[in-house]
């Protein structure tokens, strides 16, 4: 949330699962604004956007998720209180940029108008208001030069306001809510913020509207200025709200019975379901992500495995090869070698041969001689018969 331009979105609790969910988103920022439920619809109403102090008002409808803008009020405000009596939304007090307001309206649902009803008798912006056994309860606030201790209540039957006993403190910024019958101040601070001495004040204190008294009960874990008050359930819980250094996102019940606040684990503002599940399926999907990354190193593993494999098998079948290469040539040098002494075997032999049976070769040698001669004079004769019978041949043909 910007600091000095309010928030837009809308956050709901859930009291069986302790979670807080985002529910919407308003139309525009807001801060200092009042909240009001009717039918199960929730009213935003004024407060400023950090320029302008606003007169808008607009309703949530949860089973829609949609947003309606409603008639504005008469005024612009921000810093008022806001709740429902017997039907119609009241809307009071406030400041409306320029000065601090004892007017209030009324907004009816049946009509869809705002009216003005009576004024309350003091000016109160940062008011606390409750409404109580059929009437109005207007708590502290400030007038514009002090926080204010006062309360006054209206009464719609007579359309007007009456003074009750004020609080032990005083009380700007102050959350108010009714529980069993009495009516609760919760927080706020004691002085504006100008002022040095301003202190913000966890003290609570409760109204007894039998006796017109106050009582001091049990304070709050932490100081809280403007922050929110309601009743859920049998107890009563404060929500959010400024410890003087930041806007808190924290939370606590109250409960009647043991006098005890109990601080909540669960924080405003990043812990919706949908957050909670968005963060699972991450995680989900960081697991997966995380096995498909391991399978995929796995499998490169493998693949890398298998390259090295083949590589130490392909360097094995080389070397095979090459001891293969090696074995070839060894027996390729010895067979050559082989060779190599049966000619010079044979060739010794030829050698002492020659001296042994010289004659007899050149005896065959005449021999071979003779013969080649008769076979050449046998192919002479039958060239030169087949030469005459040719001529002949031709001869005789020419004279038929």
């Amino acid at each position: 949330m910007d600091n000095n331009k309010g928030a837009t979105t809308i956050e709901k609790y859930d009291l069986r699962t302790n979670i807080w969910i985002q529910a919407g988103v308003m139309n525009g920022r807001r801060l200092q604004f009042g909240v009001a439920v009717i039918d199960d619809k929730l009213f935003v109403i004024g407060g400023r956007d950090g320029l302008k102090t606003l007169n808008t008002v607009e309703c949530y409808n949860p089973k829609t998720k949609a947003w309606t803008v409603l008639p504005p009020m008469s005024t612009h405000r921000h810093g008022l209180g806001v709740t429902v009596l017997e039907g119609p939304i009241y809307a009071v007090g406030g400041h409306d940029g320029w000065s601090y307001l004892n007017t209030v309206e009324r907004w009816d649902p049946q009509s869809q108008q705002w009216t003005f009803v009576a004024n309350m008798s003091i000016a109160r912006s940062t008011v606390g208001v409750a409404a109580l056994n059929g009437k109005l309860y207007s708590v502290g606030g400030r007038d514009g030069s002090s926080c204010l201790s006062s309360m006054e209540y209206y009464d719609p039957h007579t359309n007007k306001w009456n003074m009750c006993a004020p609080m032990c403190k005083r009380r700007g910024g102050v959350g108010v809510a009714t529980c069993d019958g009495f009516l609760y101040a919760v927080g706020g601070h004691d002085a504006p913020a100008s002022n040095h001495c301003s202190r913000l004040l966890d003290y609570v204190e409760r109204y007894d509207p039998k006796t017109d008294t106050w009582t001091m009960v049990a304070p709050l874990s932490m100081p809280r200025d403007a922050v929110g008050v309601c009743i859920l359930g049998d107890k009563l819980y404060a929500v959010g709200g400024y410890d003087g250094q930041t806007y808190l996102n924290t939370m606590e019940s109250y409960d009647p019975q043991t006098n005890e606040w109990t601080q909540k684990s669960e924080k405003m503002g990043g812990k919706s379901n949908g957050r909670k599940e968005g963060r699972k399926e991450g995680r989900e999907g960081g697991r997966g992500r995380e096995g498909k990354g391991r399978k995929g190193k796995e499998r490169k593993g493998k693949r890398r495995g298998g390259r090295e494999g083949e590589r130490e098998g392909g360097k094995k079948k080389g070397r095979e090869r090459r001891g293969n290469g090696r074995e070839g040539k060894e027996r390729k040098q010895k067979r050559e070698g082989e060779r190599q002494e049966k000619r010079k075997e044979g060739r010794a032999e030829e050698r002492g041969g020659e001296g042994r049976g010289g004659e007899k070769r050149e005896g065959m040698g005449s021999e071979a001689v003779r013969v080649e001669r008769r076979k050449e004079g046998r192919k002479e004769g039958r060239k030169e018969g087949r030469k005459e019978g040719r001529k002949e041949g031709r001869k005789e043909g020419r004279k038929v």
